[in-house]
């Protein structure tokens, strides 16, 4: 049972729900507060994630919760507690806020600055939960994306809204992703960066049984093959004409075995503390996008400009997106100079093809007014040219 479904039963929901996520989905966000459809209406709301940043790493990352507006006009929350939703608690609500900020990025090299919007349901008693969220180059492209889903989700709560602004609303499409997709990725602010995360995956933890195995594999031939060396240099020192051949062969075996043993084993223990609920599929900031990020054992990103896959790419590195097939599964595969990288699997194809606007989206937003030449794009210009010339 995955945490979304665990959350439809303990907000007592039969039946087909609908999934309103303000960060994946505003026009479809949009269209669901607008309407009264068939079945629920659960809202997607993630609590603020900017406490815990230490070193090199962002802010721990938070599980959202889901909830209804009841006949109480209270908010029901599922709480979400490990892979399990524990709790489910009714609250007063306040307002709905709509929030700007700055982003100051371009730090060593031409400065620039960008402007995120928020909105948030601030709760009678105090606490903040995020619903929707947007960068642009200015406020008033931010506001333009945020605010017809502020008031949206205003009018849905019966409750006022602050900030935004008072712009025609945009004629609202349908819902562009199914419920199970939306609520198993998230989109939402952590710290500076956004950062796009798989809550259905528990990142280097579910491949621990499978380093370990590897570990005993690679130790279970490393001790057999020391045994055998302590055997032939026993033989060796009786009578050297044996040759030291035999002697050295099941030592370098054996060393080499055993270092691969202890690596495995050092990264299935890693994996096995990691605490997080979510995976970090990619983060989006400072005209840069970096796939698999590095995390720290809580799920906090890697802030610099590196993944698993290398250094940061820069967004004029990117050519775009597409989808390929991976058996059964759609690839939403990022296009870039550096070559393709694979950013998230889904079985479904409307949601794959979404996923792959959304991504050239916020590429886009994060970007640096000013395209750089990187010395990548630099050689594959001079490879191009050299082509065009032999070709003339």
């Amino acid at each position: 049972m995955s945490r979304f479904e665990d959350a439809l039963q303990h907000l007592e929901i039969e039946g087909e729900a609908t999934l309103a996520d303000g960060w994946l989905d505003p026009d479809g966000a949009v269209s669901a507060l607008s309407k009264s459809g068939d079945g629920a209406l659960v809202l997607k709301l993630t609590p603020p994630s900017t406490e815990g940043a230490e070193g090199d790493f962002g802010p721990h990352p938070q599980s959202p919760s889901f909830a209804v507006f009841d006949a109480d006009k209270k908010l029901r929350i599922a709480a979400p507690r490990g892979d399990r939703a524990e709790s489910t608690l009714s609250h007063e609500i306040e307002r709905v806020v709509v929030e700007t900020v700055p982003r100051s990025w371009g730090v060593g090299a031409t400065p620039f600055v960008k402007q995120a919007a928020e909105v948030v349901v601030v709760l009678a008693d105090g606490a903040r939960l995020s619903f929707s969220g947007a960068v642009a180059d200015d406020e008033a492209g931010a506001l333009a994306i945020v605010s017809p889903v502020a008031r949206a989700l205003a009018a849905h709560l019966h409750v006022p809204v602050e900030g935004g602004d008072a712009a025609d609303d945009p004629s609202p499409g349908g819902p562009s992703i199914p419920a199970r997709t939306a609520a198993r990725f998230s989109l939402a602010f952590e710290g500076d960066l956004l950062v796009l995360r798989d809550h259905e995956s528990r990142g280097p933890r579910d491949g621990a049984g499978t380093y370990r195995a590897i570990a005993l594999g690679c130790f279970v031939p490393a001790a057999l093959s020391l045994a055998a060396f302590a055997w032939e240099l026993r033989a060796y020192l009786a009578d050297p004409s044996a040759g030291v051949g035999l002697v050295l062969g099941p030592l370098a075996l054996g060393l080499v075995l055993g270092v691969a043993a202890y690596a495995f084993f050092e990264i299935g223990r890693f994996a096995q503390r990691y605490s997080a609920e979510s995976d970090p599929l990619a983060w989006f900031g400072d005209d840069r996008i970096v796939v698999a990020p590095w995390v720290n054992r809580e799920g906090a990103v890697d802030v610099r400009p590196g993944g698993r896959f290398g250094t940061a790419i820069r967004t004029s590195e990117v050519t775009g997106t597409s989808l390929r097939e991976r058996d059964a599964l759609h690839a939403v595969v990022l296009e870039s100079a550096h070559g393709p990288f694979d950013v998230l699997l889904t079985d479904d194809a409307r949601a794959a093809k979404h996923f792959a606007a959304l991504l050239e989206r916020t590429i886009r937003a994060v970007a640096s007014p000013e395209k750089k030449r990187t010395a990548l794009l630099r050689a594959q210009e001079r490879r191009e040219k050299r082509v065009s010339e032999a070709q003339a």
